[in-house]
């Protein structure tokens, strides 16, 4: 095609006008909108949300590793396609133990109500890399929500990482 049939379409295109943009819960001109909305982590009580514990302990994966469950509650407007990252850190020097991504739908709710994760996120801890002792040491989990790599809200809580009693295999991959 020659260039000079392609103007005409080129400032065709760039006379478009969509109208004015509309606040809608999600993300307009890079502004993060999530109204009254809140981020909290929690801990797994046999799926139910609760308050992160002081200690948690190593629950045994598929795989031969461990693993922490944790949960993710919204209070807010309801947005589809949402990113949840998380972010596991010593406390004592920032050392990075285990990151991840998920993208879920934070579903309506009635005023006042929350949304929360139907099942424990699994994040995982152990084995960590050569060197890296997280047994007995405090945690940093910190998870952020997204929308369009706009950041609509942050939470973290701090814990103490501990392996079952009498486990010898999860003390030798948790203490790095």
């Amino acid at each position: 095609m020659k260039p000079s049939l392609l103007l005409p379409i080129i400032v065709g295109l760039v006379g478009c006008d969509v109208g004015p943009i509309e606040p809608d819960g999600g993300i307009d001109g890079g502004v993060a909108l999530w109204p009254e909305g809140t981020l909290e982590l929690g801990g797994d009580d046999a799926g139910a949300f609760t308050a992160f514990p002081a200690e948690v302990q190593a629950i045994p994966g598929a795989q031969g590793g461990f693993h922490v469950g944790v949960m993710y509650r919204v209070t807010g407007q309801a947005l589809a396609g949402v990113k949840f990252e998380h972010r596991v850190t010593r406390v004592r020097d920032g050392v990075l133990v285990s990151k991840g991504t998920r993208i879920l739908d934070v579903n309506p709710v009635a005023a006042g109500a929350s949304w929360t994760t139907e099942d424990p996120i699994t994040v995982f801890i152990c084995p960590t890399p050569v060197g890296v002792n997280v047994l007995d040491e405090a945690l940093r989990f910190e998870v952020k929500a997204l929308k369009n790599d706009a950041v609509l809200s942050e939470a973290s809580a701090t814990t103490t990482l501990r392996c079952p009693p009498g486990n010898g295999f999860c003390a030798s991959i948790c203490a790095g």
